[in-house]
């Protein structure tokens, strides 16, 4: 948490499109990683195992707010029960888009 509260992140210019994802570490002696699996049916990335997250809503304030966002809606996690302790590099996908990944802290019975 120190190390990371620390960090200073790179960012990548560029117009690409825009999203975030949530690293979601249980607060715990033997962190665990929540992670989604995305069903086999969907027609875009099916059955891929991935960190929650998505695409970056115009309406959104920022790319904190949108891995925030998305991880109340893929897999119900309070925005107000995980504690954002920093931001790593910022990648570009296979897909062309750029991404950037949020580490945040939540209780092992999320």
């Amino acid at each position: 948490e120190q190390a990371l509260s620390q960090f200073t992140p790179l960012n990548i210019k560029g117009t690409h499109p825009e999203a975030s994802v949530l690293i979601a570490l249980t607060n715990q002696p033997d962190p665990e990683i929540i992670l989604t699996r995305r069903a086999s049916h969907l027609c875009s990335h099916s059955g891929q195992v991935a960190f929650p997250g998505g695409m970056k809503d115009h309406s959104d304030p920022n790319l904190k707010f949108t891995a925030l966002r998305e991880s109340w809606e893929e897999v119900a996690m309070p925005p107000d029960e995980v504690r954002i302790i920093g931001r790593l590099n910022q990648g570009v996908s296979h897909m062309g888009v750029r991404v950037t990944p949020w580490v945040g802290i939540v209780e092992p019975d999320i």
